[in-house]
């Protein structure tokens, strides 16, 4: 079974948890340490692409 929910939606399902402000903080915490990973895996990605694309265009010279 396939679900969709939006992201307003997602945020008032976890507000209606009764949750301390520290494990608020902490879930936040977490969704924000993702983010700073998925950024890094890409732009690692994105300086390889650079990489191999400048090495074809030196050896193009």
């Amino acid at each position: 079974m396939k679900a969709s929910i939006s992201l307003e939606g997602l945020l008032q399902f976890i507000l209606s948890f009764s949750l301390s402000a520290s494990n608020k903080r902490w879930l936040g915490e977490r969704l924000i340490e993702e983010t700073e990973k998925e950024t890094e895996a890409k732009d690692s990605e994105f300086t390889g692409k650079k990489e191999v694309l400048s090495g074809i265009g030196a050896g193009m010279r």
